[in-house]
């Protein structure tokens, strides 16, 4: 059979393996939620552009009326 030093090794191997896969897909994992969290937050100020101007527009017109 083959020796504990062997086993050990090939082991280690690959469970260092594992580990840096698990390590990289966290990794990725976490940069797709911050560019999902970018995406959406673009989104967020654009609606918040398009409110402003909803409630400018919306002044403008109660001014209007009321002179």
């Amino acid at each position: 059979g083959h020796s504990v030093q062997i086993h050990t090794k090939t082991y280690q191997r690959w469970f260092s393996l594992d580990m840096r896969k698990l390590a990289i897909n966290q990794a990725l994992s976490k940069r797709n939620e911050v560019e999902l969290i970018k995406d959406e937050n673009t989104g967020l100020k654009m609606e918040n552009e398009r409110l402003k101007i909803e409630v400018e527009k919306l002044r403008m017109e109660m001014v209007y009326k009321n002179s």
